[in-house]
Parts: structure tokens; C-alpha cells; sequence
């Protein structure tokens, strides 16, 4: 969880230029689902990161989301 923060907040940051217009445009954002593994099948733990990823994704998209 805290290094997918950390990887939100530095993407976050990014700023995408246009040299040839002189314009800043728009910064980029990003969403994380995070699940933990509990000697689960594969499917079950990407499903449970997949939701979590939509949760984040409904509550204002650009954050970090634990399952």
C-alpha cells in the first residue's frame, strides 16, 4: 500500500509539456488496487485487486485502494 502511494504521488507529479505550443497540459493520475495474498487461487487474488482497483476508481479515481 505505501509504495503504491508512493508511485500515485510521483506519477501525480509528472507534468506533460508542449514545446511547440509553450503549454503545460494536463498532469497524469493514477488508481491502484492492492490485495493480499492468502494461499488463495490466482483468479480469487487478482479479483479481489480488480475490485479494489474499481473502488478506487469510484471514490474519485487517483488514489490507492486495499481490498
Amino acid at each position: 500500500m505505501k509504495i503504491c502511494r508512493k508511485i500515485r504521488n510521483d506519477i501525480e507529479r509528472i507534468i506533460i509539456k508542449d514545446a511547440k505550443l509553450g503549454l503545460n497540459l494536463q498532469k497524469i493520475t493514477a488508481s491502484f488496487g492492492v490485495a493480499e495474498y492468502f494461499k488463495e487461487t490466482p483468479d480469487a487474488f487478482v479479483e479481489k485487486a480488480d475490485s479494489a482497483l474499481y473502488k478506487a476508481k469510484e471514490n474519485g479515481r487517483n488514489r490507492v485502494e486495499i481490498h
